[in-house]
C-alpha cells in the first residue's frame, strides 16, 4: 500500500480583522485532501461551506492568545480559489496544503490529537499517538503568538518517523502577530508516532495538533480513532 504524500502548499494569507483570500496549492487534483490551517488571536474563523473542522482542532492558549484551527475538504476536481477566511479579532493568518493518495471516502485520517503549550519558550514538543493502519502520513501543525514577520521554526525532528520535513513556515506582524508551521513525516508500520520536536527563533506559546492521514482502505471498515490529550512540560 502506498503512503499518502504531501503535494504542495498555497500562499500564506494574512490580514487585520477582516476576510483574507487564501489560494489553493498549485497542482491540486480530484480526491486530494485539502487542509486549511488558520491562526487567530482568539476567535474561531469563519470558512466557506464544504470545509469541515478536523477532530481535535480548535486549540487555543489561555494567555497572549494564539488559536489554531484546521479544516478539511476532499478536492472535487473543480475547486476554485480564493477561499475566504474571516476572524473579526485582531488578525488572521491562513494557508492551505494539499495531500494526495489518501482515503477517498469518509474522514481521511486514522487518528488525530491536539493540545496547547502555554509556556513562553522556544521549544515545541508534540507527544506520540498510536495509529492502527499501516502507511500513514503524519501531519503536524503549530501556531505561535509572537509578533515576528519572518520564518520562525527549525530543527524539526522525530526519530520514529521517516522523511521528516518542514512544509511551510509563515508569520505576520498584523495586530499582535502570529504564525503557522506545518511539517510531515512517514510511518510505514502502524503504531506509535513518536514525539515530534522543533525549535522556534523566539519564545512563544503554541496551539498544535497532529493528523495521521491514511491511504485508501479498499472498502475496509476502519473506524478513525479520536484522541485528545494534554501534555506537560517540565
Amino acid at each position: 500500500m502506498a503512503l499518502p504524500t504531501w503535494r504542495a502548499a498555497g500562499a500564506f494569507a494574512h490580514g487585520l480583522t477582516s476576510a483574507v483570500s487564501v489560494s489553493l496549492p498549485t497542482g491540486h487534483a480530484a480526491n486530494d485532501i485539502l487542509l486549511l490551517f488558520t491562526e487567530t488571536s482568539g476567535l474561531t474563523p469563519t470558512v466557506p461551506g464544504g470545509w469541515v473542522e478536523v477532530t481535535n482542532s480548535n486549540q487555543v492558549t489561555t494567555t497572549t492568545i494564539t488559536r489554531m484551527n484546521c479544516f478539511w475538504k476532499r478536492d472535487g476536481g473543480a475547486e476554485t480559489d480564493p477561499i475566504s477566511v474571516t476572524a473579526e479579532s485582531n488578525h488572521v493568518g491562513a494557508i492551505i496544503h494539499a495531500f494526495t493518495g489518501c482515503e477517498t471516502s469518509g474522514n481521511p485520517w486514522n487518528i488525530t490529537a491536539g493540545s496547547i503549550d502555554d509556556t513562553l519558550d522556544n521549544s515545541l514538543s508534540i507527544a506520540t499517538m498510536t495509529t492502527t493502519v499501516n502507511d500513514c502520513l503524519i501531519v503536524y501543525v503549530s501556531t505561535t503568538d509572537t509578533d515576528i514577520g519572518t520564518a520562525r521554526w527549525g530543527s524539526e525532528a522525530n526519530a520514529s518517523l521517516g522523511s521528516v520535513a518542514e512544509r511551510s513556515d509563515d508569520s505576520t506582524t498584523d495586530g499582535n502577530g502570529g504564525g503557522i508551521g506545518v511539517w510531515t513525516g512517514t510511518l510505514v508500520t502502524a503504531g506509535a508516532t513518536g514525539t515530534f520536536t522543533a525549535t522556534a527563533v523566539a519564545n512563544t506559546r503554541k496551539g498544535f495538533m497532529e493528523i495521521a492521514l491514511m491511504p485508501p482502505q479498499g472498502g475496509a471498515s476502519i473506524a478513525p480513532l479520536l484522541v485528545s490529550h494534554r501534555q506537560h512540560w517540565a
